[in-house]
């Protein structure tokens, strides 16, 4: 039996619930992401959705048809959450202030009443009899960890977090870690990951995105400085709302466009644990936002935003 222990630390607010919006951090969420992130990082391996599926439900678990014949797979690792958030961690939503741009609709009536607040820590044991499928699920988190975030609001810099401690006997997943974190080594990982294959179009992915590094003197507070330029942008687009559909924003003119993705953009903050100070870059997401003819317009809007700032 292979396992492997994570311990990791949050470094904006988390927005994760479970059944009737209690407050948790749900191990079948954090399943959910790996998956996101695996098809992410390895699209390009795969020339047809089939093959990619199957090899999706050999790691994660699900059902794919082959052939005609349903096959049912059972996850090749087990996966146990251990919050050791306190109660002073929980904060109420309807008093967001830091940040209440960027995480809006979670200060309004209708969203849940608490969020953690950065800096909670937790860890993730995975537990698996396959060492291969373990890489793999572990590169997929690695992936969440550098390129996106966990529970709402994580395309706008919600659920930020960093693994300060791996603990495995198995080298390949140690070095997957490479303390402490800097966008050098950020990037590294990313231009490993670059690719072109049939299913770049039609799934949201890593290998033909971009990243682009958030440029700014004040190494503290990243999150509000990006917000704050965000703001500027989107005030600055203001007759021209429609091309703003690239940030997963509800314009009217596409409301019925079932093809269309969420943020192609992710707002990111990591931490460089040994000197205590944080960076902030754009991860740029490949694939189609919309399957019309606006594409090349939205695609130039979210070019102009990352490489502005």
């Amino acid at each position: 039996m292979y396992k492997v222990r994570l311990s990791c630390e949050t470094l904006t607010p988390l927005f994760m619930y479970g059944a009737d919006n209690k407050l948790e951090i749900r191990a079948d969420s954090i399943k959910g992401l790996l998956r996101f992130w695996w098809r992410a990082i390895n699209c390009q391996e795969y020339d047809n959705l089939i093959d990619l599926k199957e090899a999706e439900c050999n790691i994660f678990g699900g059902s794919y048809n082959k052939n005609g014949e349903i096959k049912q797979i059972k996850s090749s690792f087990k996966l146990l959450v251990k919050n050791k958030a306190k109660e002073k961690d929980i904060k109420k939503t309807k008093y967001l202030k830091k940040n209440k741009y960027l995480f809006y609709f979670m200060t309004t009536k209708d969203s849940p009443d608490n969020y953690y607040k950065a800096g909670i820590e937790f860890d993730l044991t995975f537990i698996s009899r396959d060492r291969e499928r373990l890489v793999e699920a572990i590169r997929a988190f690695r992936a969440l960890m550098l390129f996106g975030g966990m529970g709402a609001r994580s395309r706008k810099g919600g659920g930020n977090f960093v693994v300060k401690e791996c603990i495995t006997k198995i080298e390949e997943i140690k070095n997957l870690f490479d303390y402490p974190y800097t966008f050098e080594k950020v990037k590294k990982v990313y231009d490993k990951i670059r690719g072109e294959s049939k299913l770049t179009k039609v799934i949201s992915n890593l290998v033909t995105g971009d990243l682009i590094k958030f440029e700014h003197n004040d190494k503290n507070k990243i999150l509000s400085k990006i917000g704050k330029k965000y703001k500027e942008f989107r005030q600055s687009k203001k007759s021209n709302k429609g091309e703003l559909v690239g940030f997963g924003l509800p314009i009217e003119e596409y409301e019925n466009n079932k093809d269309r993705f969420a943020s192609k953009v992710i707002f990111k903050v990591m931490e460089n644990l040994d000197e205590g100070y944080q960076f902030g870059y754009y991860v740029k997401l490949g694939g189609e936002i919309l399957i019309d003819n606006k594409e090349d317009n939205v695609e130039a809007i979210l070019d102009e935003f990352i490489r502005a700032t």
